[in-house]
């Protein structure tokens, strides 16, 4: 499961790992999944090169939900959450394909919209998304990177334009695709974890 630590870590940095009891078979049936689901994809309107990364939503292939319904995950979401229900509202996969001669470059943005009373109510008023690495990462492979600590300041912004901005009354529904990043064990299993952002 997950631990008291490994909660205050995700709070503090915006972002945890964790192990999860995700089998090989598991891991391995879902990469074979993506590789057959995600090849190259063709150029878009006046390039000429393929997309390097390329990606589905809403899957509903007994592979990928295997892995989603695992109680595992719900459990987690609800500690970090604060709350005694979950509710899973979409999936999606994403896979970069090597890129030759490629420069290493980094996009950012975020998705928070919650401010720091959002985070700090129980339950917590913010979504909670999941990342699953089903492929081993590494120093040239890892597929996403955060900022320590940057939810915080992003929430703390939120919560300032709110008050000059926008009156309670109006005010829209308060997401967050939290990251929660899990990454496959040498040993077998998987891993995870959990962020702000």
């Amino acid at each position: 499961m997950i631990t008291n630590t490994q909660i205050n870590t995700f709070e503090q940095e915006g972002a945890v790992t964790i192990d999860t009891p995700l089998t090989d078979d598991q891991l391995t049936q879902a990469a074979q999944l993506m590789d057959t689901l995600l090849p190259l994809g063709p150029p878009r309107p006046g390039e000429k090169k393929p997309r390097y990364r390329v990606g589905e939503n809403s899957l509903l292939q007994p592979s990928f939900v295997s892995i989603i319904a695992n109680p595992f995950f719900e459990e987690v979401m609800k500690k970090l959450l604060y709350t005694d229900n979950v509710v899973i509202t979409n999936t999606a996969i994403r896979k970069t394909h090597p890129q030759p001669n490629a420069k290493f470059e980094i996009g950012e943005h975020t998705d928070i919209t919650y401010g720091l009373a959002d985070m700090a109510s129980k339950p917590r008023r913010m979504d909670l998304g999941l990342f699953i690495w089903i492929k081993d990462v590494g120093p040239k492979t890892a597929p996403l990177m955060y900022r320590p600590k940057s939810h915080l300041q992003i929430a703390q912004w939120m919560d300032d334009l709110s008050l000059i901005h926008i009156s309670e009354p109006t005010r829209p529904r308060l997401l967050s695709n939290a990251v929660f990043c899990l990454k496959k064990n040498k040993g077998g299993g998987g891993g995870g974890g959990g962020g702000g952002g």
